[in-house]
């Protein structure tokens, strides 16, 4: 019962059915001519008005053509999930705009989704078209209060539609962009950042999905651009219209899960809670992956600081 009023409380919260993903786009595989011509439209002018905005910033990637290379030609219905840190509302704006180039952004079918939360990038008819036209998926997380630590929403956890749809997605050869933190880190909690645990929905995807590929992406300095200090919009704006900032992503090394999942499932035959302790083995495996690129990117971008002032 606890739960079924949780899911009444959000939906009330949020104004939106929690099918929002499938009411949106009907079937993962199957978009309409509209639903392409609605995703190029609005993918091509965000990437348009980002890359005018970082031509004044000194925007830095490392190992670009390892995201390129995997986006352009990995083989027919293979599954790509990429995930990242979450420093600021932007992130991923600026890692596609920033990473992709403008030829391949016209290519939408091959183009990433994104899970993006409902209590920020769904609240209204106005933000629910402009997520949903940049190929974001509403997904329902569990959200506490940053000072007292008291959960404001329980979320829907693993299981909930958004998640069935990012496998059906995935599962028809899709990219798929995750940020699972979570939520956005803050600057005053970056020094203990590496402690954050991942959120278990990308372990389900993983062991639900055909052997997915798995690549980790670091940025650096995001925040810069976009902090998070009210008026949002005015600070935002006069950021990327100030000073010129370092800002630096870094693409780690593509790997697949496939023999921990099938190493995970023979060790918990039998036990009561194999699924769960399946989804956290394989979370940890991308938390420990990321959190690793996390201090080399780190490196790269006080090299890539330093370069900048000495010319």
């Amino acid at each position: 019962m606890g739960h079924f009023s949780d899911i009444l409380l959000m939906q009330a919260q949020s104004a939106i059915p929690i099918d929002l993903a499938f009411r949106i786009y009907r079937n993962a595989r199957d978009r309409t001519l509209f639903q392409r011509v609605f995703h190029l439209t609005s993918l091509c002018l965000n990437a348009f008005i980002i890359k005018s905005a970082l031509l004044r910033h000194n925007f830095k990637i490392i190992n670009q053509n390892t995201l390129l290379d995997l986006v352009r030609d990995r083989p027919a219905f293979q599954p790509l999930i990429t995930v990242s840190n979450h420093h600021c509302c932007l992130d991923d704006f600026l890692l596609t705009a920033g990473i992709l180039p403008m030829s391949l952004i016209l290519d939408v079918d091959k183009i990433r989704w994104t899970l993006a939360a409902v209590d920020i990038c769904f609240i209204n008819i106005l933000y629910k078209t402009f997520f949903a036209s940049g190929k974001g998926i509403p997904v329902w997380r569990r959200t506490r209060d940053l000072t007292t630590g008291h959960i404001l929403n329980t979320g829907l956890g693993v299981d909930q539609p958004s998640i069935d749809f990012s496998l059906d997605l995935l599962n028809s050869g899709r990219w798929l962009h995750m940020f699972p933190q979570g939520r956005v880190v803050l600057p005053e909690e970056r020094e203990r950042e590496a402690e954050f645990r991942l959120r278990w929905g990308i372990g389900r995807l993983i062991a639900e999905s055909k052997d997915p590929i798995i690549l980790p992406v670091w940025h650096c300095n995001f925040d810069s651009l976009n902090p998070p200090t009210p008026p949002y919009f005015v600070n935002t704006v006069s950021r990327i219209l100030g000073t010129p900032q370092c800002l630096t992503v870094t693409v780690g090394q593509p790997f697949q899960l496939g023999w921990l999942k099938n190493k995970l499932q023979r060790s918990l035959t039998g036990r009561t809670d194999s699924r769960q302790q399946l989804h956290a083995g394989l979370t940890a495996a991308v938390q420990n992956a990321l959190y690793k690129l996390k201090i080399f990117a780190e490196a790269e971008h006080e090299k890539h600081k330093a370069h900048i002032k000495q010319r």
